[in-house]
């Protein structure tokens, strides 16, 4: 089975091509932009692959807010462009999608029965996504996962650490609570997922619950946020945790906690 892969160069892109090795394409934006579908179906013909793992989207949430028609554009229309050819090729698509499809006003973690609330353009460009998948009618996995890290310079560990370093003082809010969830063990069970070939939503994330402010505390000595902070101004949904009632069905275990994963990165 070949896995063609967009966004190939990004953290998660890259983990999944050391996992698959030479079972992998990942092209990265210069070769494949996902909003040229001339582009998109070039490289189907190229490499004729399997499966598309799509994990290629916008998702600097300030980014996002400022430029909404770039934010769709590449949520939605580039996840357009991908499924139209995976349609049309009979190809199995999977689509990485996020938390921030949830509003945040649970006091307990999401599961796949619970129903999306987008607060900002991100999230609503990424369910807006999971739409297109879906009405498309080919088969799909659609998995949401949440507070990816791993070693790229835009993963929150590492931008911690960078500003701690520097000297200057971070702040964080111990109100915003997620599931940070270590890279290599996504893709590894993300994987493992798509063998099963039991298609369907699936939430993928390191167990257990943290605050941006008790992770930050693991890296380095971070402050709490003032209640009425707001580092740029994006309205960001406070309790997005992850759960999957799913996985046991298909008989695949759960990812490790966040601690685990936390300690893994520290070690890498």
């Amino acid at each position: 089975m070949l896995f063609l892969i967009s966004g190939g160069r990004g953290q998660l892109g890259r983990a999944l091509k050391k996992n698959l090795n030479k079972q992998a394409i990942n092209p990265g934006r210069e070769e494949m932009d996902i909003c040229s579908l001339g582009d998109v179906e070039k490289i189907f013909k190229i490499y004729n692959p399997d499966i598309l793992i799509h994990t290629a989207a916008l998702t600097d949430v300030a980014r996002c807010e400022k430029n909404p028609h770039l934010a769709y554009k590449i949520n939605v229309e580039g996840t357009y462009n991908l499924a139209r050819v995976c349609k049309r090729q009979d190809i199995p698509m999977v689509y990485i999608s996020t938390d921030f499809v949830f509003g945040g006003t649970k006091t307990n973690p999401y599961s796949e029965l619970d129903q999306p609330g987008p607060l900002n353009i991100y999230g609503k460009s990424k369910l807006k996504g999971e739409e297109v998948v879906k009405t498309m009618g080919g088969p799909f996995f659609i998995i949401r996962t949440s507070w990816l890290y791993g070693d790229g310079e835009k993963s929150f560990p590492v931008k911690i650490k960078k500003a701690l370093q520097n000297g200057n003082k971070v702040y964080l809010p111990p109100w915003e609570k997620g599931s940070p969830t270590y890279v290599p063990h996504l893709a590894s069970k993300l994987i493992e997922v798509i063998r099963t070939g039991k298609f369907g939503l699936y939430h993928l994330a390191s167990r257990g619950v943290a605050s941006r402010f008790e992770w930050g505390q693991r890296i380095g000595p971070v402050q709490k946020s003032p209640r009425s902070y707001s580092f740029d101004g994006v309205q960001r949904p406070r309790y997005t945790p992850l759960i999957s009632y799913r996985l046991q069905n298909i008989g695949v275990s759960s990812l490790p906690t966040w601690e685990e994963g936390f300690e893994e990165f520290c070690l890498d």
